[in-house]
């Protein structure tokens, strides 16, 4: 049996399809469910042309609509508590589909329910509030409301970061 590595930053269901997909058929091998392993001893390794391919295709793939996927990061969402906040990284990756934030950000944008949603508790990976304008002062105000302090123009993540339970959701 020959030697795998982990590769930690592709994961999910989605990720194993759209690999199967990209790259050579030997080359992929399912080690479980959120893990794809690829062998170290083969004759050749995959191009970076290869890897870029798979990343684009996936990336596409997520700013597709999926009603599934949609409903999955609402749950995630929903389950963020008044006085805490998660990222739009830590929701995706909750959900079962990590390196997908940018679509968390697309249903928040365009959802027609989000006035349901507390939209206000997801802010970008180091704290920071990712909207504009007024925007940003809406968002600042209606966390401060909830009792989340900031450091300078941030959240204080290390207060207030709701650490996400995928099985709850």
């Amino acid at each position: 049996m020959p030697a795998y590595r982990m590769l930690p930053l592709i994961a999910g269901p989605l990720t194993l399809q759209l690999l199967r997909a990209h790259l050579p058929a030997w080359w992929t091998r399912d080690c479980g469910v959120y893990n794809v392993c690829m062998p170290m001893q083969r004759d050749r390794h995959p191009t970076q042309a290869e890897l870029q391919r798979a990343k684009r295709a996936l990336l596409r793939e997520g700013m597709r609509p999926s009603e599934a996927r949609d409903e999955a990061f609402r749950r995630m969402i929903l389950s963020v508590p008044p006085g805490k906040v998660s990222t739009y990284g830590a929701i995706a990756a909750a959900a079962g589909y990590p390196r997908l934030h940018r679509a968390v950000a697309k249903l928040l944008r365009s959802d027609p329910v989000v006035d349901r949603l507390p939209w206000h508790r997801i802010v970008g990976a180091g704290g920071d509030i990712r909207l504009r304008d007024h925007g940003m002062q809406e968002q600042r105000l209606r966390l401060e409301m909830e009792g989340v302090t900031f450091r300078g123009d941030r959240v204080d993540l290390e207060r207030h970061l709701y650490a996400l339970k995928p099985w709850e959701g």
